[in-house]
């Protein structure tokens, strides 16, 4: 009975040892799925953050636009050549074109064309001289262009003159704008030189054209003058040569060679 007692207790014993065993390995086998699921979490989690600064990187990157080549990335001024007070320059220099206003219709033209516009038949007509004088009193200089041929007649005067950011160009004949002087007034007569002639002045400049104003006047025939008027009113011969005098003492305007050196040297 004793021998039997000891087997007994020798296989439970047995038992106990087999089932401890059992639950360690069981254990281990869990504990071990348990860190190699968290491994390769980690390592998941890891790959998504690197993927994550690589996308916000790229994002960066896509999320702007790369200025093209020459580019600073700001947006540059608008051409015309020169910012609008160098407007006058670059036309005269041939960099920009004008608008050039004729019977109610303006047409873009390069500086080249403007002896064409007195005689296109004449390969001497050419722009001679400019003069830079503020024509109508408000403050902005306007740009007078003599133009004449191989006679030093039959040319005429071109105007430019700037409104807003365009410069337009107006003509006249050679009996306007004679002996211009620095306040802008000047002498004419009409194209014969015996129906009218006076003093003026241009009282301002649009995209249509140019108004004048007649600061004295005389007219009659061929044989003499028999009206005269001075600021718009009647008024004597005496009157009207005292008027003549006076314009005749005042400062002429500056006029220059119509040349590159000239023109950088006046603006």
């Amino acid at each position: 009975m004793g021998r039997k007692m000891v087997v007994s207790i020798g296989a439970v014993a047995a038992l106990a040892v087999f089932f401890c065993v059992g639950w360690w390995l069981g254990r281990s086998t869990e504990r071990g799925e348990v860190m190699t699921s968290e491994s390769g979490d980690s390592k998941q989690t890891a790959w998504e953050s690197s993927d994550s600064k690589q996308m916000e990187s790229e994002g960066s990157s896509y999320g702007q636009t790369e200025p093209e080549s020459g580019d600073s990335g700001q947006t540059a001024p608008e051409s015309g050549g020169s910012a609008p007070d160098g407007l006058l320059e670059a036309v005269l220099l041939g960099e920009a074109q004008f608008l050039y206003c004729s019977e109610g219709k303006a047409e873009a033209m390069d500086i080249s064309g403007i002896p064409a516009l007195f005689d296109g038949a004449d390969p001497l007509m050419k722009i001679f001289d400019f003069a830079v004088v503020d024509l109508d009193g408000d403050g902005k200089e306007e740009v007078v262009l003599f133009v004449t041929g191989a006679a030093g007649d039959m040319g005429g005067k071109v105007i430019l003159y700037q409104a807003d950011s365009e410069v337009y160009g107006c003509s006249t004949d050679n009996r306007t704008l004679v002996d211009l002087k620095k306040d802008g007034t000047y002498s004419y007569s009409d194209p014969t030189g015996m129906a009218e002639a006076g003093i003026a002045a241009f009282s301002g400049f649009s995209r249509e054209g140019y108004t004048v104003d007649k600061k004295a006047s005389a007219t009659g025939t061929y044989e003499g003058w028999d009206s005269f008027a001075v600021e718009g009113q009647p008024a004597t011969e005496k009157e009207y040569m005292d008027m003549v005098s006076r314009q005749e003492e005042k400062q002429d305007a500056e006029w220059h060679e119509f040349c590159e050196e000239a023109i950088d040297a006046v603006f």
